[in-house]
């Protein structure tokens, strides 16, 4: 193998390790920091074509942050249940059949309580959830290419119901996202905050009880579009749902944030005005030997990692969207 040349683009040995000491810091460490991160890009081996848009995110996503193992990546880039999600152990192992919007508990738009000013709610959440940012991330090597066809396919699915294209070189897309965020749940002020009786009784008490999981950090892309173009000869009746989408005045995606607009004939733009969650890490409570009814200790991420069943998680997702009224 040929040496590198002496001013290559690549970074060092030491830079690398520099970025995975950084990422290491951010996943686990008290507190967020994403300094040492900002312009860090891991070199890698290359890798094998992902199959899907969450094993194209992953790829794409651990080239800023490093390695997410006990992350999981979302299979769609329009799912909005993130940090603060809380929902009953029902759903780390029901039947999709038998998953109930009841399952999931709520999340910070709904379990601080309703009668809280609209000044303190804002003031309260920024408590309960800290976030730093890695910066925009950049679509632009060869597996981005595959994340941005996976992304292109997993969007036309939601919007037109569509999931795959006879001709894959009639669809093309672009990623865009302003800032990669990560974000995390402090446990520490959730319980300030239920002492306090900020926390709706109804969470309170459920979680008191246990028998739950909770989204502890998250991972964001906050300035997120996407621009899908579709050969219209080769698929009119996809361009037709499209279009009729891009004719409605509401909102679509899991909270109403993304909406759809046709920049050009057959070149339509996807943009969501909130973050778009890209991976999520459950932990659950540690178990309690003397006493069930102690509070979790505070730091999430001692907690035990939860594992989820993907398709009752999406199924009781789907059904707490449709009981809330979203398309």
């Amino acid at each position: 193998m040929m040496n590198a040349p002496r001013h290559s683009h690549l970074p060092s040995r030491m830079d690398r390790r520099h970025c995975l000491r950084a990422a290491g810091g951010l996943l686990v460490g008290p507190v967020l920091n994403l300094g040492p991160l900002a312009g860090c890009t891991l070199a890698t081996a290359p890798r094998a074509a992902p199959a899907d848009y969450a094993s194209a995110m992953r790829q794409a996503v651990q080239t800023v942050t490093g390695e997410l193992p006990d992350y999981r990546f979302r299979p769609t880039p329009v799912g909005g249940f993130g940090v603060g999600s809380i929902y009953l152990d029902e759903v780390t192992q029901g039947r999709p059949a038998d998953a109930e919007s009841g399952w999931f508990l709520g999340g910070p738009d709904s379990w601080l309580a309703r009668s809280l000013p609209p000044a303190e709610r804002q003031h309260w959440l920024e408590r309960l959830v800290t976030e730093a940012s890695a910066g925009a991330i950049r679509f632009d090597s060869a597996t981005s290419r595959e994340l941005q066809l996976q992304a292109g396919l997993a969007l036309l699915g939601y919007l037109a119901g569509e999931a795959s294209i006879d001709n894959r070189q009639a669809l093309q897309t672009q990623l865009r996202a302003d800032d990669l965020r990560h974000r995390r749940l402090n446990w520490a002020q959730w319980q300030e905050a239920q002492r306090a009786g900020l926390i709706s009784r109804e969470i309170a008490e459920r979680v008191q009880r246990g028998g739950f999981i909770v989204a502890a950090a998250d991972v964001v892309l906050s300035g997120f579009s996407a621009e899908i173009a579709v050969d219209d000869v080769a698929s009119p009746a996809l361009i037709a749902r499209l279009r009729a989408k891009a004719l409605l005045p509401a909102r679509v995606g899991a909270t109403g944030s993304l909406r759809i607009s046709e920049a050009a004939r057959g070149r339509f733009v996807v943009t969501s005005s909130q973050p778009v969650v890209a991976a999520v890490l459950f932990k659950r409570p540690p178990p309690s030997t003397k006493n069930r009814a102690a509070p979790a200790p505070a730091e999430l991420m001692a907690w035990p990692d939860a594992a989820v069943n993907e398709s009752a998680l999406s199924a009781t997702e789907g059904r707490a969207l449709r009981e809330r009224g979203a398309p």
